[in-house]
């Protein structure tokens, strides 16, 4: 098949104009939501962390002085 014949059928498929079809559009909401859950996650376990951090300082420190 000649190539400006192929490029043509290309073309014209591009330009055909399909339903989007419903599981496509739920199925990228679900993934966006997904990604937005696992980013909150991330933030959570993140502020948890440093939470974790400070508090295992003050605990230190709150030993340091007892020995002291």
């Amino acid at each position: 098949m000649p190539e400006a014949q192929r490029n043509k059928r290309a073309d014209a498929k591009l330009k055909q104009n399909k339903p989007v079809n419903k599981h496509t559009i739920f199925v990228t909401i679900l993934v966006s939501e997904s990604m937005f859950a696992a980013h909150q996650v991330g933030v959570f376990s993140q502020k948890m962390g440093k939470k974790l951090v400070e508090e295992s300082h003050e605990m230190c420190n709150w030993v340091k002085n007892l020995a002291a």
